[in-house]
C-alpha cells in the first residue's frame, strides 16, 4: 500500500477496522488518523518500528492489535501497547524481538479483562 492509499483510507472516519498485513510501507501514522478505528492488522508488516507501534497508543477505541511477524518490534513498544485499557486483543506470534515473559504476561492481563 502506498501512502497516499492510507491517507485515502485516513479520510474514511467511520472506518473501523483495517488489515494493512504485509504491507511495506509504513503507513501507521496516515491509517490511524481514523477516530473510528477499532481493530488494525499489521501482521508481517516487518518495516513496523517501535516508534509507529506506538503511535497506536492514543486511539482510545482501539480494541484489537494483529502484530504478529513484526520482526522489528521489541518489549518498549509492546508494553506501551499492553497498557492501553480498551484493549482486548494483541497478537505477537512470532515477534522475535518480544521476550516470552512480556508476551505472557500481556496474554495473562488481555485474558483478565475478557472474563470481567
Amino acid at each position: 500500500m502506498t501512502v497516499e492509499a492510507a491517507r485515502a483510507l485516513a479520510a474514511c472516519p467511520q472506518l473501523a477496522s483495517v488489515d494493512l498485513s504485509c504491507c511495506s510501507s509504513n503507513v501507521t501514522d496516515e491509517v490511524t488518523a481514523c477516530p473510528a478505528l477499532s481493530s488494525v492488522n499489521f501482521a508481517h508488516c516487518e518495516n513496523l518500528t517501535d516508534d509507529a507501534a506506538r503511535t497506536l497508543v492514543a486511539y482510545p477505541v482501539l480494541t484489537s492489535i494483529n502484530l504478529s511477524g513484526c520482526v522489528s518490534l521489541t518489549d518498549d513498544a509492546v508494553q506501551a501497547l499492553g497498557a492501553r485499557p480498551a484493549l482486548t486483543f494483541f497478537d505477537l506470534t512470532d515477534c522475535e524481538d518480544v521476550s516470552v515473559a512480556l508476551a505472557m504476561r500481556l496474554d495473562e492481563m488481555l485474558q483478565k479483562r475478557v472474563s470481567e
